[in-house]
């Protein structure tokens, strides 16, 4: 009632205002005439983070909010600061107003694996293959058009099934993984994985020959670092736990413990063995959406962006 009379009186509502109410009252909030802009995007963020909205609404909320600086930098340095709706809002501004498509296409890159690394892989993927698709790709290196390639599987991976690395982002049980893209990416530590979950080893692999092939640098431990992480008993315990709920079909308790396990995980860091047990329990349950949404948002390390 506080907030209808301020808004009634022209008196602007400005975010602490709001930040202690409930998700329930989100919707009726953004209907107030004087939020603020940071107000406003505080409500769109909170809205994103409980519920679908669509690219098309994200933009016009974007449009709102916005405060009109178009240097990417400034505002990218802002949003890294203190990631909210407006410095959202101020980046993409930013983005679409940069001619140069080589440097477009990297803002964009910087900005999706920033958002990634906040677990809002997909959130924000929808929003920016949109501005990618405005590109022409004969103005790109080829380096560049491929990973955008990439990102566009990574996005939506159940519309290429035919596409090896679709098939690894999905673990296509029964489906061969790709040796070439192992290799390249020096995902070694993903095989035990990816073969848990029912993908398995190419024909074509000849061991004997590609170990003869082997240079020391090949065996650096260093590089496959992004791949492996160490152990920690309170993650293994959690993972059991949510694997022994899920047999027994407490749907709840499942997904309690998942949002537990993941508060102490960034998702893109999470480790992988967990991945799989996590997604094969929620797939158990009938939550096979959010079984995809924790995988993207893992493998968003191997596009190198």
């Amino acid at each position: 009632m506080h907030l209808v009379m301020m808004d009634s009186l022209k008196i602007p509502i400005k975010a602490n205002y709001i930040a202690h109410l409930g998700i329930e009252y989100t919707d009726s909030l953004l209907t107030l005439n004087y939020l603020t802009p940071k107000a406003r995007a505080f409500l769109l963020d909170k809205q994103s983070d409980y519920g679908f909205v669509s690219v098309d609404q994200i933009i016009e909320n974007y449009k709102s909010v916005a405060d009109g600086n178009i240097d990417f930098e400034k505002s990218f340095s802002k949003f890294l600061e203190e990631p909210n709706g407006y410095n959202r809002a101020n980046v993409w501004l930013s983005i679409i107003n940069i001619n140069d498509d080589i440097k477009k296409v990297n803002s964009i890159f910087k900005m999706i694996k920033s958002e990634s690394n906040n677990g809002r892989f997909n959130d924000v993927i929808g929003l920016y293959i949109n501005l990618l698709d405005q590109i022409d790709n004969s103005s790109l290196p080829q380096d560049l058009n491929q990973s955008i390639e990439r990102l566009k599987v990574l996005s939506n991976p159940d519309f290429y099934p035919n596409n090896n690395f679709a098939n690894i982002i999905s673990l296509v049980e029964g489906k061969s993984w790709d040796f070439n893209f192992i290799e390249k990416e020096k995902a070694w530590p993903l095989i035990p994985i990816i073969e848990k979950a029912g993908m398995v080893e190419p024909n074509s692999i000849n061991w004997v020959n590609y170990l003869k092939e082997l240079k020391d640098i090949d065996l650096e431990e260093d590089v496959y670092m992004k791949w492996e992480s160490t152990y920690n008993l309170k993650r293994f315990i959690l993972t059991k736990s949510i694997k022994e709920s899920a047999k027994n079909n407490n749907k709840t308790l499942t997904v309690l413990l998942v949002a537990r396990l993941i508060g102490d995980n960034p998702l893109v860091d999470f480790d992988l063995n967990s991945l799989i047990t996590v997604r094969n329990s929620l797939k158990s349950i009938g939550l096979e959406n959010l079984s995809k949404i924790l995988h993207k948002n893992n493998v968003i390390k191997i596009l190198n962006l």
